[in-house]
């Protein structure tokens, strides 16, 4: 029951985030509030939009594969249950901070960068 619930939980959490990375990657949906990083300022417009998911969908891909590799390795050594879910759940909440905190600061930094570079063009 342990290899089941091992190989399961960690594998499922893992494909959700590579196919949610995958899906904005190859679909680049349009500003919505259920599917892409929805923030007040990436919502504000379409660039914002589009810069904060260019961040968002590879660090979904690569805590999903981070997951998936940590599940495989655990699999393989055929760890305790008690050693597998921390290690997962400690993985996952430290992407989930990650996939929040990320994309935002870049955004705001890409705007911080483009608003100067405007400013030197009108002087």
């Amino acid at each position: 029951m342990q290899m089941a619930i091992r190989r399961g939980f960690g594998m499922f959490v893992a494909a959700l985030l590579v196919a949610g990375g995958l899906a904005l990657l190859i679909a680049k949906p349009k500003i919505n509030p259920m599917f892409g990083y929805a923030s007040k300022l990436s919502v504000k417009n379409e660039r914002n939009w589009k810069f904060a998911n260019t961040v968002f969908a590879p660090t979904m891909l690569f805590v999903g594969a981070l997951i998936a590799v940590e599940t495989a390795v655990i699999n393989l050594l055929k760890a305790d249950i008690k050693v597998f879910m921390p290690v997962v759940i400690v993985t996952l909440a430290v992407g989930l901070f990650l996939m929040t905190w990320l994309p935002g600061a870049c955004l705001k930094k890409y705007l911080q960068k483009h608003n100067q570079d405007k400013d030197k063009e009108q002087s």
